[in-house]
């Protein structure tokens, strides 16, 4: 993380928690972005939570099986070098999960492992 905000061509201002929950279909726009958290830094931060999320509780195999193409998908209409949107996602799958660990205990219903972690393993071998 600290390699990629040093390497920033720009500091922007971000949302700081976008994901697919944050973002609603609105009618006096067609997408409003809520709960922001305003912080500055690097564009590609944002990208990172994209690709595990919706629900990084669930292992769903198919939805991790999208994570190359949503990073291209990304890397494309964002203008961004696709090695960032890696290393961001990298980045980010692994700071939920350990979040969620953070949570998670013996009894609980769910594996303390997530989709997201599933996510950083795909991620890791593209890394730069």
């Amino acid at each position: 993380m600290r390699e990629l905000c040093a390497s920033a061509t720009e500091r922007v201002v971000l949302h700081g928690d976008l994901h697919h929950d944050n973002i609603l279909r609105a009618t006096r726009e067609p997408w409003l972005a809520i709960d922001p958290h305003g912080i500055v830094g690097d564009p590609g931060y944002e990208v990172g939570a994209l690709l595990f999320n919706p629900d990084p509780d669930d292992r769903d195999e198919s939805l991790t099986a999208l994570v190359p193409q949503r990073v291209e998908q990304l890397a494309d209409g964002l203008a961004m070098p696709v090695d960032r949107v890696v290393a961001w996602g990298f980045v980010k799958a692994v700071t939920s999960d350990v979040w969620s660990a953070e949570g998670w205990s013996p009894v609980a219903d769910r594996s303390p492992i997530s989709r997201a972690l599933d996510v950083a393993r795909l991620l890791l071998p593209r890394l730069p």
